[in-house]
């Protein structure tokens, strides 16, 4: 998105936004969803984001419809230090059209994070992420760093019917409390070494790059066009997308170790984060520790059971 497009919609929201109040966003929402009941819902500002409006508005109460990609609302988001109490995903359009990346995916929930509130409504369907190239999305539904996680029904006092949003089966509200952060350190060599169990999108502000991978080439190609400081890296995970057949390739290209070591070397990085991947770790800092300028490399994760390896060093 041209920077005047993102300069167009902050404006929209900047004066419009309630900043004492609770903020729902239903992404992916299609263009023909209605403003009501979702005006009575306790949300002082709501958020319909789909790239099929014809234009983004505001309806002089508390709904806003935006004409934006889920990532690009979420940038703007950050901008204005909006903060998300209520996540909505539900129907995303992966297999009947439109949907260009799984929304509750490692990869979009980690650039989120940063903003989701210490209690969350998540408003989800596991099921609708149906083949085997979707068992990662299944396995680890919601599986971010939250101390308590707990699906709720409608005798709970902050329960909100799914159906509002969609008519897709077996939805599920989950109520999500206290983000954490652990950490645990080490050193290779003369090189420090951390594993943090958090989004590596919240400590943009300490890194001066960030190694992640992507659900495939729109995704990649969007975040980069927003977001300075990011790198893909090679994925030796699996070649195959997440979803559906027609996107086999997850991304093209992604920096292996040599070409790290080379963005190292040229930009003179001192702390640099990673997301999981299949490194050969031995490898990985002994390269690493090579490089005169780097003094950190941070691991992070958001799956609680990644890097278990990486865990266990240091420790008798």
């Amino acid at each position: 998105m041209e920077d005047s497009a993102i300069k167009s919609i902050t404006e929209l929201i900047s004066p419009n936004l309630k900043n004492s109040g609770k903020t729902l966003v239903y992404f992916a929402s299609g263009s023909l969803i209605k403003d009501q009941p979702f005006s009575d819902l306790n949300y002082e500002n709501i958020f319909f984001i789909d790239n099929e409006y014809m234009e983004s508005s505001f309806n002089g109460q508390n709904i806003f419809r935006l004409k934006l990609d889920c990532i690009e609302a979420v940038h703007i988001f950050k901008k204005l230090g909006i903060t998300i109490d209520c996540f909505v995903a539900l129907n995303e359009g992966l297999f009947e059209g439109g949907g260009n990346y799984p929304l509750n995916s490692d990869s979009f929930l980690g650039y989120c994070y940063p903003i989701l509130s210490d209690k969350l409504i998540h408003i989800g369907c596991k099921d609708y992420y149906d083949g085997y190239k979707m068992h990662h999305l299944r396995k680890h539904y919601l599986d971010i760093p939250f101390k308590k996680k707990k699906i709720i029904t409608s005798e709970h006092l902050n329960y909100i019917l799914p159906s509002l949003f969609s008519n897709l089966v077996n939805p599920i509200v989950t109520l999500l409390e206290g983000k954490k952060s652990s950490k645990h350190s080490f050193n290779a060599g003369r090189l420090k070494i951390s594993v943090k169990h958090s989004s590596i999108w919240s400590d943009t502000e300490v890194l001066d790059a960030l190694f992640i991978k992507y659900d495939n080439n729109y995704q990649k190609e969007k975040l980069e066009s927003l977001e300075n400081k990011v790198f893909a890296i090679k994925d030796y995970e699996h070649r195959m997308s997440p979803y559906t057949d027609d996107k086999a390739i997850k991304y093209d290209g992604g920096y292996d170790i040599d070409g790290i070591l080379d963005l190292i070397k040229a930009n003179k990085f001192e702390r640099i984060g990673f997301v999981p991947n299949l490194w050969n770790y031995d490898e990985l800092f002994s390269n690493l520790e090579h490089s005169a300028s780097l003094s950190e490399v941070i691991f992070y994760h958001l799956n609680k059971g990644d890097f278990s390896e990486l865990y266990a060093y240091g420790k008798v």
